[in-house]
C-alpha cells in the first residue's frame, strides 16, 4: 500500500456554522497505523492546534478512517468518524470537506 501525506487547512467551523477560535483538532487513525507511517504519524494521532485565526494547518497520511475531534477552547467537543484517500475528499483538504463527505 502507497502512503500519501495530505495537507489539511482551514477554518474551523462546527456543523452548526460557528467559527472555533481556539482549541485543536486531533485525528486519531481507526485501528493500528498503516506500516510505513514512521514518523508521518505518532502512534495513529496527529494533533492540530487552532490558531488564532481559527484555523488548523498540517498533515495527515492517507489512505486512512480517522476519528476526528474538535476540542473548543470553550471545552465543547464534537467528533466524527470519516475516510480519507489520497484523492478524496478534492484538494485542498479541509475539516468541511472531510465532514461533508461523510
Amino acid at each position: 500500500m502507497s502512503l500519501t501525506k495530505r495537507a489539511i487547512t482551514g477554518g474551523v467551523v462546527l456543523p452548526t456554522g460557528a467559527a472555533v477560535e481556539s482549541g485543536e483538532v486531533i485525528f486519531q487513525l481507526a485501528g493500528a497505523p498503516p506500516a510505513g507511517t514512521g514518523s508521518m504519524a505518532t502512534c495513529g494521532v496527529v494533533n492540530m492546534a487552532i490558531d488564532e485565526d481559527g484555523e488548523i494547518s498540517g498533515y495527515i497520511v492517507t489512505p486512512g478512517t480517522y476519528h476526528i475531534t474538535v476540542n473548543t477552547g470553550d471545552g465543547f467537543s464534537f467528533s466524527f468518524s470519516a475516510s480519507v484517500t489520497e484523492a478524496s475528499p478534492a484538494d485542498p483538504l479541509t475539516l468541511q470537506a472531510i465532514l461533508a463527505a461523510t
